[in-house]
């Protein structure tokens, strides 16, 4: 009998699970819109592109972000390639 009761409870369960899924991925759900949401989804990745553009120049150019001991930084001078403006004027 408890083999039988944890079986039925179990389908019970993955029945439950299967029609919140359906109804979290449909369009008309914020959890689905947001799915579904190619704009946002784009947004996101070229965030993602220019963090990881501006961690890796970080690492190669931590004088330009961080001064010691109050030391004036020198003026920026932008390399003539730089990616991230790569990124930016491609749009």
């Amino acid at each position: 009998a408890g083999l039988e009761t944890t079986m039925t409870e179990a389908n019970i369960t993955l029945k439950e699970l299967t029609d919140l899924l359906k109804k979290e991925s449909s369009e008309e759900s914020n959890l689905g819109e947001l799915l579904n949401e190619k704009g946002l989804y784009n947004n996101i990745e070229e965030t993602t592109a220019n963090l990881n553009l501006l961690l890796q120049d970080m690492r190669l150019n931590p004088r330009r972000y961080f001064r010691l001991f109050g030391k004036k930084s020198p003026e920026y001078i932008y390399p003539e390639q730089d990616p991230a403006m790569i990124n930016i004027e491609d749009k």
